[in-house]
């Protein structure tokens, strides 16, 4: 059993057994806690009264105001992605059965870099992390399928990018998940900036930008979405995606596949 008390946020994968968690306390990801008495940063041993502070405030720490509202976009931001599995799962099976055919697998984990949406609302700077997305595949021993230039084409292969949403990996809305070689290329001030916010299924980056639009026009995009972003901005990015979805698949015929290779 365990007793929890008013404004306490518990993060994904963490566990509470036999231990009570006091008001206004955050319990990160992962966090096993059994037989503790959690009084915000404070963490006591029930069994036998010893106490430590704990200074990582990705494992504990105070329920602040920031970080209740992150927990509740992070819940609205995975409920509807799962909304959005439901009802895209037509063409969802058919790149589970596209996938199959011509690499024979279905789904690959791709290796992005940007902020954890669990890591926000901390207080202090997040950590940029590895993230890994889902993607249909569209390779056989490393090289392009004519089926998995297709799926490029329609941008069919990060449909199970909103599985990663669900998994925590990512949000709807935010700025673009960036390719290591990309990463490797954000070192200015203001371009880190832009780790502010997590990264997105879809954003500003992807309405605003042109689909071939080079790595500096991004980064200055995701920098205003940092400083304007809000909820109603949110709602406004995801009406337009389908719009902007259309507008760079318009743009395939001009060379982007190619670059969009690059980017496997």
């Amino acid at each position: 059993g365990a007793v929890i008390g008013a404004n306490v946020m518990i993060d994904d994968g963490a566990t509470v057994f036999q231990s009570t968690v006091l008001d206004n306390t955050y319990v990160g990801q992962l966090v096993n806690l059994e037989n503790r008495v959690v009084a915000r940063a404070l963490l006591i041993d029930a069994l036998t009264a010893e106490y430590a502070q704990i200074v990582d405030h990705f494992l504990l720490g105070e329920a602040t105001t920031a970080v209740l509202g992150m927990g509740l976009q992070q819940a609205g931001h995975k409920l509807l992605a799962l909304l959005l599995l439901l009802l895209l799962w037509p063409l969802l099976l058919l790149g589970v059965v596209v996938a199959w055919v011509s690499t024979g697998g279905v789904l690959e984990r791709v290796p992005r870099r940007g902020v954890l949406p669990a890591h926000l609302g901390r207080g202090r700077r997040a950590e940029v992390s590895d993230l890994h997305l889902l993607h249909f595949r569209t390779c056989r021993q490393g090289v392009l399928t004519p089926a998995g230039r297709w799926l490029m084409r329609w941008e069919g292969h990060r449909l199970p990018e909103l599985w990663s949403v669900v998994q925590g990996q990512l949000g709807l809305v935010g700025v673009k998940p960036l390719t290591l070689a990309e990463a490797a290329e954000v070192t200015e001030p203001w371009q880190q900036q832009r780790y502010a916010a997590m990264a997105g299924v879809t954003g500003l980056w992807y309405v605003e930008a042109p689909a071939a639009a080079n790595l500096d026009t991004v980064l200055v995009t995701d920098t205003y979405y940092v400083a304007t972003r809000n909820w109603r901005e949110a709602l406004r990015i995801l009406w337009r995606t389908p719009g902007a979805w259309w507008r760079r698949l318009r743009q395939t015929g001009s060379g982007l596949s190619a670059r969009m290779e690059a980017n496997l």
